[in-house]
């Protein structure tokens, strides 16, 4: 091989290797040192304390808890002549008191007014009602539920009750109260982004922990005297973060509470691809609908290619089937028009 040839050669080997490396210093250099610095940046934080909860208004319970006695009878008696159209209960089991409870609905039961804590952490409600008396003094006198319930009474006596959570409590002037933490459920909440807020923490869940509390009445079938007045009934509320002590009254009962539309089945599986949507309001539409991955995160599902909306039915499309994989996915997450949202859990098919 010639000079020539062997020099052309050592050099292209040169070039090559010496592309495939960084700059070295010169070997010749007797010392050497070096630095670097990489700018750190974060991604943001968010805050994933939600403090929100569902309370009746003042106006709802003021009408909800205005009722009438009515110690002889007088409108079983007559077949509710009175009352045209309205509805009461049964004489059988008619105690007389009564709250209305619908559109000319009469119940011995007041509507269940329910104190929900729609946030991620705990949550104490203080719950308190009594009897509010009249100023004269006048008010028919009040009793246990056996005096106002007797067959055969030698006075009239008026019973009112309340449910905290299913613990039952007769009422007085005194105020009774009642304690329920409620605990947050930060499994409702997602994180998501969009360009226009970044990052959030939202709600994409709708079941929560909830009080329900209702009150009860009866009255003796006895007359009473013409100046005889009726006392008041009274609902309180107060809610606050849960303290390191508080716990719940141990007869009160949380219970949850669904909040909006819901679906059937409620749960989907490789053999049920579709959830039927009731409770929807008029006129309320599919406005996203999203899939919570096994690691948490979640997925925007593209309308027509992945799933369908009709008819008020959430339906995967044939050959998405993957989707309901309960392996890879745990939940789908539908949010309508109206803000609502319903949660459709992902099972295993049988």
């Amino acid at each position: 091989m010639s000079f020539k040839k062997i020099t052309a050669f050592f050099l292209a080997t040169t070039m090559v290797l010496g592309s495939t490396f960084t700059a070295f210093a010169a070997d010749t250099d007797p010392t050497g040192s070096g630095s670097g610095e990489g700018a750190g940046t974060s991604e943001g934080t968010v805050n994933t304390t939600v403090t929100k909860v569902i309370v009746p208004t003042d106006s709802t319970v003021s009408s909800a808890l205005a009722f009438r006695i009515d110690p002889q009878r007088l409108i079983q008696e007559t077949e509710a002549a009175a009352y045209s159209g309205y509805t009461f209960p049964d004489a059988e089991d008619d105690t007389g008191v009564y709250f209305l409870t619908g559109d000319k609905t009469y119940s011995n039961e007041s509507s269940t007014f329910y104190f929900v804590n729609k946030g991620s952490k705990d949550v104490t409600f203080t719950l308190t009602a009594k009897v509010v008396a009249n100023a004269a003094a006048t008010d028919i006198t009040l009793g246990s539920k056996a005096d106002a319930t007797a067959a055969s009474p030698t006075a009239a006596k008026l019973y009112l009750g309340a449910s905290f959570g299913g613990d039952a409590v007769q009422l007085a002037t005194d105020t009774a109260g009642k304690k329920a933490v409620l605990a947050g459920v930060p499994g409702n909440f997602s994180y998501t982004w969009d360009e226009e807020n970044g990052y959030q923490y939202v709600a994409v869940g709708n079941t929560w922990k909830a009080v329900p509390v209702k009150f009860e009445g009866a009255v003796t079938k006895y007359a009473i005297e013409d100046t005889a007045t009726v006392p008041k009934l009274s609902l309180a509320w107060a809610w606050a973060a849960k303290g390191e002590s508080d716990t719940d009254d141990a007869a009160v009962t949380v219970s949850d509470y669904t909040e909006g539309p819901s679906a059937t089945p409620a749960s989907m599986s490789v053999n049920a691809k579709s959830a039927a949507i009731s409770g929807l309001g008029d006129g309320v539409r599919i406005k996203s609908a999203q899939v919570v991955k096994a690691d948490n995160t979640t997925i925007a599902l593209t309308a027509t290619t992945q799933y369908t909306f009709t008819n008020n039915t959430f339906a995967i499309v044939s050959g998405k089937e993957v989707l309901l994989d309960n392996t890879k996915y745990q939940k789908f997450v539908l949010t309508f028009t109206d803000d609502s949202v319903v949660n459709i859990p992902i099972v295993a098919g049988e």
